[in-house]
């Protein structure tokens, strides 16, 4: 499967490749579900859906960098829930109201966790109670990445096609060994550039629009498109036998939403 860039394989491509049970390998790129803030936002799922899972947990605080360290969950009663966090607080500080950074931030995830699972919809909250969302975009400003919209994608998108956590982790938690595993009966995901140089039997090239391939770039420079009709034509003869070209029927951009590629009608299709 080859596209114009990596963005086109995150979050839905994914989530269907793993719920039919499809293997996959992301060539050149992370995998979505292996991204940092996704990985810490699922270590988060973990812990709210098992409490002795510290791991997960430790892997969320760290990422958000809330002070969590494995010392100071090390004299907590397990499980650790806002119970016992509460007791261990007043024993090591009687009678103090001042609580530390990281307790309060222990104090707030644990809010979430009562008698039953938390509901899918309370991860977002939980993400808010701490301001994950807030520590997202100043890592974005400074990384000039899009950790942010990745957690959205997450949060807003995947999860809700899920009843449960128990079910939204079944299918999109995956061990590190299947993510970096490679086998020939894997479906390979990558750019067009990627793929320079390499054949296979069938491919599919998707996010045939205006503003993905040609980009949005080269249309506002009219005229200056055959860069982008080369990158077309790379992606066309990677096929050796069957050539699947894919539009979608409505993909929302910034910009609005996106037309078919002027390429596809070039080709007589």
């Amino acid at each position: 499967v080859l596209g114009r860039n990596n963005k086109l394989f995150n979050s839905y491509i994914e989530t269907q490749f793993r719920e039919n049970n499809i293997p996959y390998q992301m060539v050149s790129a992370y995998s979505f579900f292996m991204k940092k803030e996704i990985r810490a936002i699922i270590g988060l799922m973990k812990f709210l859906y098992n409490q002795d899972h510290i791991e997960g947990l430790l892997e969320f605080g760290q990422f958000f960098k809330l002070g969590f360290t494995p010392k100071r969950f090390a004299y907590i009663n397990k499980p650790i829930n806002k119970n016992n966090v509460c007791k261990q607080f007043e024993k090591e500080f009687p009678g103090s109201k001042n609580k530390q950074k990281w307790h309060e931030n222990l104090l707030k995830i644990t809010s979430f966790m009562h008698n039953d699972i938390p509901e899918i919809d309370e991860i977002n909250e939980c993400l808010k109670n701490i301001d994950a969302y807030s520590t997202l975009q100043k890592i974005d400003k400074k990384e000039e990445s899009d950790r942010l919209t990745n957690a959205y994608i997450l949060i807003h998108e995947i999860l809700p096609r899920y009843d449960t956590i128990e079910k939204a982790l079944l299918h999109i938690t995956l061990s590190s060994e299947r993510d970096v595993e490679t086998k020939n009966d894997q479906v390979r995901l990558m750019t067009i550039h990627a793929a320079k140089g390499l054949e296979w039997p069938i491919v599919y090239m998707i996010g045939l629009e205006e503003g993905i391939l040609p980009s949005v770039q080269s249309i506002a420079e009219e005229g200056d498109d055959e860069s982008e009709r080369r990158v077309f034509f790379v992606g066309m003869s990677r096929a050796k036998k069957i050539l699947n070209l894919h539009s979608t029927m409505k993909r929302r951009f910034p910009q609005g939403y996106l037309k078919s590629s002027r390429f596809i009608k070039e080709i007589g299709i």
